[in-house]
């Protein structure tokens, strides 16, 4: 044992150091109390009704993306097909994984790069819905088989034509 080792078990005793560990942690405590409890228990008691698709769209990606979220899926059957935008769109909406968990259980499946005109035709079902995001897709391409539906000035679903609002899925 080095010195400084020595000299410390001889100056301090169990006592002391139960001492400095209850200081220790009451600092801990208080720094949690005021720091993340007080401010943050309403809107995590708020969110504890909510499933969790939505819980972790609110914490992981805000307010306005989990809205959207719940407006597609009210938008969408559960049986249907969601088509996202190519990989090359840098934004959650791309992600084939992510939006696999948050539209659970429709289909999800993303258009490639360069294949717009392509992809809408492929998309033209029934049972097939289309993400309007920014830059995707081409609104000429889309509304030749479906109808616009807006959520915001920057989001919307391109829905088939056959379906209104009221028909959508939950």
């Amino acid at each position: 044992m080095s010195r400084i080792g020595r000299l410390l078990l001889q100056f301090t005793s169990p006592r002391t150091a139960i001492l400095v560990l209850v200081v220790g942690l009451a600092y801990q405590a208080l720094g949690l109390y005021h720091g993340v409890s007080i401010k943050g228990l309403p809107d995590t008691i708020d969110r504890l009704n909510q499933p969790a698709w939505e819980r972790g769209a609110r914490w992981a990606l805000g307010d306005t993306f989990a809205d959207y979220v719940a407006f597609v899926r009210s938008m969408t059957p559960e049986s249907s097909s969601i088509v996202l935008p190519p990989h090359t769109i840098i934004q959650p909406y791309a992600e084939v994984g992510l939006m696999q968990f948050y539209f659970y259980p429709r289909k999800v499946y993303n258009c490639g790069p360069n294949e717009a005109k392509a992809c809408m035709y492929r998309a033209r079902t029934k049972h097939t819905y289309v993400l309007a995001v920014p830059h995707f897709p081409p609104p000429e391409q889309a509304l030749k088989y479906k109808t616009y539906v807006k959520f915001s000035d920057k989001l919307g679903i391109y829905v088939p034509r056959d379906t209104s609002p009221e028909e959508g899925g939950n």
